[in-house]
């Protein structure tokens, strides 16, 4: 079978080399980090928190996230081997590895109070050097790069590029990068009060902290864009087990082209690190198959990724763990094996992975809220929470549920999926609606448990997220087996064709990519790519994006002991002092306040004893969310009482410090005396 012929084109081996460690080494990895460090951190003083940057710095920082994911991995995946002679997929492995590795690493450091830059940093620069020496010691060989590979490589170094700019993405400035940001202010990891998307799981920013604390927002950015590429190479891996090495560049390049991924590849969301343990998930499974001594141990690893890829996302329980179960029991059929038993303790051995990996946030869960996947699924813990149920039940109402009805369902099969989107986020890309159709022909090349096992993971994570929310994004690792198999089925297709016939094919699959790439040509993009090249400021952009950037200076001239509570603003990001935040989508602090209390000396006074010294207000951002909530104001109770107390304590307790166009600071006076300018209208 095609499937099988990765037994006749291993994988790379790499070559290990009988020399003993000395002197000169460790001085050289040590120079080499130290080198690195050292380029950084020049870079971040010429940018300041608008590193521009240049792609040789952001090149440097990716050498270096590198080498410390390898030094951290590395022995999780000699483990796995059992003293068996590493291969190339060893090495990529790894790299997934240690970013869990360093990503765990973060919690044990919050405990001690050294959730800050120097720790971390500290700690990424110690995994390099083991990483240096790995690769001293067990070099790999330089791979075979033909130029069809340069070319899908040169659209990646355009999306780093891009990357070197922070991104407008909201979700970005306000949880992947927003809360680390705060994180690190305070030294450790906590939920951020009254906001709900601190309870959600966060392993990818664990990851962006490192970069966060040490260079700023784009060598975040960096750590997410260099997901997306593992990720890129995992998929490769895959499609080279079913159908050698065009199977492999096929199966990675079907992964590179899609639009969503490149677009993603240029921000600092989660979403490509979800993929890039759903991968590593993936390859860990199929090879339950191949060691038969260390059978048990692929499969702790795929549970763990897995757990893994679900404490980055909740969707990932949908789109990873439950296709990987389904997957697992095609792969290994204990019906037609007779091996029930063997079966069952791998599965058993994959849910222990699983429960080490993503039971660490369901336990801090139920131990703050009461509830495991807080704040979705709450309604069988309605008496346990420690929560308002009220606020809960407008966060949930936002937040579509599942939705099991045909038209929903077929909704999400819409063509706009998969071509250029006129807004919002990019799609699939047209390239998956090919080979879709080709799948008929494709599949029976392909007949095999793996090739079963990996259209079933494909089938269950579309289905699961055609009953959601319809974002491709969320998608995205439920197609890593799909590309694996097309791309396989791809290479053996075109390598039985007739020339006329694979060059047509080759053309109509050029065209497709053409077509995707399209989708990735959006103003935005060529804002930041120009501030990157240095060609254009990054303050209009983010004027233009990001309103709270307005108040960063101002912001910074304030007290170091200031305490701001925004109003209308959801985004930490960027903020120099102590803030709170506004929940998005939940009741305003201050309104709760007004609502809950008769005199605004009260408001104030528990403002102050809570250490607010400043509030700070955008108008901008209450115009969207109102637009957003399909209200006529920001607030959510709209009595004539609670309004005429906001605007008395406005004009009352609040001093302007400083009033800019959209974006006002006003000082805290907790005893209420003076007759500040402060104006309802202009929240």
């Amino acid at each position: 079978m095609a499937e099988n012929q990765h037994h006749d084109t291993p994988a790379p081996r790499i070559n290990l080399p009988e020399l003993a460690l000395s002197r000169r080494p460790l001085l050289s990895v040590l120079a080499l980090v130290l080198g690195l460090g050292a380029a950084l951190l020049i870079g971040q003083s010429l940018h300041g928190f608008e590193p521009a940057g240049t792609l040789l710095t952001v090149g440097l920082w990716i050498v270096l996230w590198t080498l410390g994911t390898i030094g951290a991995g590395r022995p999780v995946v000699d483990w796995c081997n059992a003293g068996r002679e590493p291969s190339g997929e060893d090495l990529v492995l790894a790299f997934i590895a240690g970013s869990a590795v360093l990503a765990g690493a973060t919690v044990v450091l919050s405990f001690a109070g050294w959730f800050r830059p120097g720790p971390l940093l500290g700690l990424l620069a110690a995994a390099a050097v083991l990483g240096g020496f790995d690769l001293y010691r067990r070099p790999v060989d330089p791979p075979n790069i033909q130029r069809r590979t340069l070319a899908v490589g040169a659209l990646w170094v355009v999306a780093l590029a891009i990357a070197a700019t922070v991104t407008t993405f909201y979700d970005q400035w306000h949880q992947h990068l927003g809360f680390p940001w705060l994180w690190l202010r305070e030294g450790s990891i906590h939920v951020i009060p009254r906001n709900f998307y601190s309870y959600m799981p966060v392993n990818s920013s664990l990851m962006y902290a490192f970069g966060l604390g040490s260079l700023g927002a784009w060598s975040a950015q960096a750590i997410h864009w260099w997901s997306g590429a593992v990720t890129v190479l995992t998929c490769g891996l895959m499609g080279r087990r079913l159908s050698g090495d065009d199977g492999g560049w096929w199966a990675a390049t079907i992964v590179a082209t899609t639009p969503a991924v490149l677009h993603l590849a240029a921000s600092g969301g989660s979403d490509l690190v979800v993929t890039m343990f759903a991968a590593g998930a993936w390859l860990a499974l199929l090879r339950t198959r191949d060691d038969g001594d260390t059978r048990n141990r692929w499969w702790l690893l795929a549970g763990a990724f897995a757990g893994l890829a679900a404490g980055t996302k909740y969707t990932a329980l949908g789109t990873v763990v439950l296709p990987l179960a389904a997957a697992a029991i095609v792969l290994h059929a204990p019906w037609r094996s007779g091996s029930f038993a063997g079966f069952v303790r791998g599965a058993g051995t994959a849910t222990l992975g699983g429960t080490l990996t993503f039971g660490p946030w369901i336990v801090r869960n139920l131990l703050a809220t009461g509830a495991p996947l807080f704040p979705f699924m709450t309604s069988p813990f309605r008496q346990m929470l420690k929560t308002d149920p009220a606020t809960l039940d407008r966060f949930s109402g936002w937040l579509s549920g599942f939705d099991l009805s045909l038209d929903h369902i077929v909704g999400g099969l819409d063509l706009g999926s998969f071509t250029p989107p006129v807004g919002g986020f990019a799609p699939a890309g047209l390239l998956w609606i090919g080979c879709a159709a080709a799948a008929v022909i494709v599949l029976p090349r392909l007949a095999g448990p793996a090739t079963a096992a990996l259209v079933t993971g494909a089938v269950v994570g579309t289905a699961f997220w055609l009953t959601g929310l319809h974002v491709v994004r969320y998608l995205l690792p439920a197609l890593l087996p799909a590309a694996a198999v097309l791309g396989g089925g791809m290479a053996t297709v075109l390598r039985s064709s007739t020339p006329p016939i694979r060059r047509a094919t080759i053309g109509l699959i050029v065209a497709a990519i053409t077509w995707n790439l399209t989708t990735t040509l959006h103003p935005v993009g060529f804002q930041r790519l120009g501030c990157s090249l240095g060609l254009n400021p990054v303050e209009p952009l983010l004027e233009r994006w990001v309103s709270s950037s307005l108040a960063f200076d101002e912001v910074s001239r304030l007290p170091e002991n200031a305490k701001i509570l925004l109003v209308a603003e959801s985004r930490a990001l960027g903020f120099e002092r102590d803030v709170e935040l506004e929940h998005p989508f939940g009741e305003s602090r201050l309104e709760e306040l007004a609502r809950t209390n008769d005199s605004i000396d009260v408001m104030a006074a528990v403002l102050s004893g809570e250490g607010f010294t400043h509030v700070l207000t955008n108008r901008w951002e209450a115009r969207r969310i109102a637009g957003m909530r399909r209200r006529p104001q920001y607030f959510i109770h709209g009595d004539e009482r609670t309004m005429a107390r906001l605007d008395l304590f406005a004009r009352r307790c609040l001093d302007p410090v400083w009033l800019g166009h959209g974006v006002s600071i006003y000082r805290l006076d907790p005893s209420c005396s003076s007759t500040g300018a402060g104006d309802l209208a202009d929240w």
